[in-house]
């Protein structure tokens, strides 16, 4: 294998072991799963900050934010803050939202999936995506429908919403069909593909515009191909978010929800 396949690999080993824990505790809810996803992801980051691979090596340093409260008109369960020094020592800043769904235990439906839901994300973010969550690992080396080299068993695929929204249902056929969500990181995210642009999607994801349209939680990821990049953290709003740290972990749960609300701090925009 090479370094990136090395890489990937490992982080999809660690998005697995959070799904099978959460389904073992019978903890199956979306809000669960995610939470414990996205740090795991955060940690991965953290742990292994440098990709030997590509044409150079790449750096990454994440950040994950939580929406404070309940927000029952939030926009979306994860958006992927990315921030890219990759080309030319220019920056590019963009935004992927991922709306998550978990297989119900009793068949091979995703069964919350909500046609009027799918299209008020997808109109207002043509690029976003359903992220499944499926308690039985696919190995998608021998998958037909993904002609990517993949050798690993996969518990978590993302697929585009305007393609979702084509089907009455979402089904295990439509999961062997999607993108593995380590690759869709690694290999689109922080390339900068798949990610919407504008500057007023890119604002009301922060918490600085549109209060209809936050995210449950912001991974914010800094990516260079220097080791000290000089990217000013990407600012979020702290009136409505707030950083998550170790202290802020539930052991069962991930995220500690009844956590104490921060008082909000100074931020500037971007």
């Amino acid at each position: 294998m090479t370094p990136i396949e090395i890489y990937s690999s490992g982080l999809n080993l660690e998005i697995n072991k959070e799904i099978n824990k959460i389904f073992k505790e019978d903890l199956w809810d979306e809000d669960n799963i995610s939470s414990n996803v996205i740090i795991s992801i955060r940690n991965y980051f953290r742990k292994n900050p440098s990709i030997n691979s590509y044409p150079e090596k790449i750096h990454i340093e994440c950040q994950l934010f939580k929406l404070k409260g309940n927000n029952e008109n939030r926009f979306g369960d994860i958006a992927f803050l990315v921030k890219i020094d990759l080309f030319q020592n220019s920056f590019i800043e963009g935004v992927a939202f991922l709306e998550a769904k978990k297989r119900y235990l009793d068949s091979d439906l995703f069964k919350a999936v909500k046609s009027d839901q799918l299209s008020r994300i997808v109109n207002n973010a043509p690029r976003s995506k359903l992220l499944l969550y499926n308690f039985d690992s696919i190995n998608f080396q021998q998958n037909v429908f993904n002609q990517d080299l993949i050798f690993d068993d996969v518990n978590a695929v993302t697929i585009p919403i305007n393609f979702a929204a084509n089907f009455k249902t979402i089904s295990m056929g439509l999961f062997q069909t999607g993108v593995p969500l380590h690759k869709q990181i690694l290999n689109r995210y922080i390339l900068g593909q798949d990610l919407e642009f504008d500057n007023n999607t890119i604002s009301n994801s922060k918490g600085f515009g549109d209060l209809n349209k936050l995210p449950f939680m912001i991974v914010s990821l800094k990516v260079s191909t220097k080791k000290n990049t000089g990217i000013k953290a990407l600012p979020v709003n702290p009136e409505y978010f707030t950083e998550v740290d170790d202290t802020d972990l539930n052991s069962n749960t991930g995220l500690n929800f009844n956590s104490p609300t921060p008082t909000p701090g100074p931020y500037v925009r971007s």
